[in-house]
């Protein structure tokens, strides 16, 4: 089963606040072009700085390596 608002980024933030608290991500880290291999989901760039991680998937609460990624074609 497809989740249809695992591509809205403002669904994913806003999912991600309610179930963390705050948070720094911003709607303009989200990569829409660059999905999750676990649930589909887009991927948001990381933005802590001791993550050696470039993608974190909101929705699995997953950092991600590029080889680890699926590209939208």
């Amino acid at each position: 089963m497809i989740n249809i608002h695992s591509k809205n980024p403002h669904w994913i933030l806003k999912r991600y606040t309610l179930i963390n608290g705050s948070h720094n991500y911003k709607l303009n880290h989200a990569i829409k072009d660059i999905h999750c291999r676990n649930c589909n989901s887009i991927l948001f760039k990381e933005i802590y700085k001791d993550m050696d991680y470039p993608y974190v998937c909101l929705i699995c609460d997953e950092n991600m390596y590029n080889f680890e990624t699926i590209k939208e074609v």
